[in-house]
């Protein structure tokens, strides 16, 4: 699997899945002044030609490219899987403690 960083150089995802079966990811870096726009009209006109996944801007979609690869890895590997259940449920219990504490502030 590879995770290709893609900001000036917007084709570099593209052209890595042109030429390997691997799984490729793609992230947008906003490394110029079209802040990871750039990548994100490059890929989508040569999307119908190489397989591959792109992900959103900015840090959350420099995370993401991780979970999905982790994702892969836990297919084959049952202790990323539990690794990867567990980091689940805390994100999940954080968005609960999230989710009460903005409740509490709106209630008269």
């Amino acid at each position: 699997m590879i995770i290709a960083g893609a900001g000036g150089a917007a084709h570099l995802a593209g052209v890595i899945a042109a030429h390997t079966s691997l799984p490729v990811i793609g992230v947008p870096i906003p490394s110029t002044s079209l802040q990871g726009m750039d990548f994100s009209s490059r890929n989508g006109a040569d999307a119908r030609w190489h397989s591959r996944c792109d992900s959103s801007y900015g840090k959350p979609g420099a995370r993401m490219p991780g979970f999905l690869a982790a994702q892969m890895i836990a297919l084959a590997d049952s202790s990323i899987a539990k690794k990867l259940e567990a980091h689940k449920e805390k994100l999940a219990r954080g968005v609960e403690e999230k989710s009460k504490k903005l409740q509490a502030s709106i209630k008269p």
